[in-house]
């Protein structure tokens, strides 16, 4: 062996020789080592039951990016209840929601189905916006309202409120009940009991006859009619005029108040 591994060996065995430097350290650091890392888990332990300080920080609104997000979605479909809990669902060719701050749904080709006492209903619409936080449905242009018993409406430019089954139209009407047709400028219907109020020129022809007036509320279950404001009409008698008339088909009674006017048609009494 040459002297120069020699004296690296030797530099070695006294570098590591019992009382020189490095063994005094390693002594230390078993000591110090557990110690710290006791300290460690103990701090660890009770950090989450230390109150720190609160940060708080206020955002203006106005400045604050919001997210623009959009949904779009093909053959939408959503399902809710009214404030009876029936149910009702809502499905449409496309719904899209143009931003996250906005919760109104353009729908296209819109179908909703509600369930009625009587068995189910359905609107149809090529267009509406549906709210969502307030359960409306905006039909902009044509619906059409269907229901068992032979019920048809057709009207446009509609408001359903699917919480209270209330339906209101913008634009003139024309229906069929099992009462019979009717023609109106705007229509107020509540879907569940059946009254459907329609105000300006509204025209009718029932089992009793025909008629005009200003405004004519219909309760559909009793199969009552009651006429307001310039009537007008014609039944099997001949024809009448008057302030208010009320057709009863239970009863087959045109009852007419408000300086009622008759005109008899000849032969009519026999």
């Amino acid at each position: 062996m040459s002297e120069l591994a020699v004296r690296s060996r030797i530099a070695k065995r006294s570098w590591a020789a019992p009382g020189s430097f490095h063994d005094r350290l390693i002594r230390l650091l078993k000591i110090l080592l557990p110690m710290l890392i006791g300290i460690l888990a103990a701090y660890l332990a009770i950090a989450p039951l230390q109150k720190g300080k609160e940060i708080s920080f206020l955002l203006d609104k106005n400045k604050v990016d919001v997210a623009q997000e959009r949904m779009r979605i093909r053959e939408a479909r959503y399902r809710g209840q009214d404030d009876q809990g029936r149910p009702f669902t809502i499905s449409a060719d496309s719904a899209v929601q143009e931003t996250s701050r906005e919760q109104i749904v353009d729908v296209r080709d819109m179908t909703a189905s509600i369930t009625l006492e009587d068995g189910p209903a359905t609107l149809q619409a090529n267009r509406g916006h549906y709210h969502l936080e307030r359960e409306l449905v905006d039909v902009i242009g044509p619906l059409l309202f269907t229901a068992a018993e032979g019920y048809r409406i057709l009207t446009r430019d509609v408001i359903v409120n699917l919480n209270s089954r209330t339906l209101v139209s913008r634009g003139r009407v024309e229906g069929r009940t099992p009462l019979g047709t009717f023609w109106g400028d705007r229509l107020i219907a509540h879907l569940p009991t059946k009254r459907v109020l329609l105000n300006g020129d509204v025209q009718g022809r029932v089992e009793l006859g025909a008629f005009t007036a200003n405004r004519a509320l219909a309760d559909l279950p009793a199969q009552r009619v009651l006429l307001t404001g310039d009537v007008r009409g014609r039944m099997e008698l001949g024809t009448f005029t008057a302030g208010r008339a009320l057709a009863d088909m239970p009863a087959r009674t045109f009852v007419l108040t408000g300086r009622p006017r008759l005109h008899i048609r000849q032969g009519a009494l026999r």
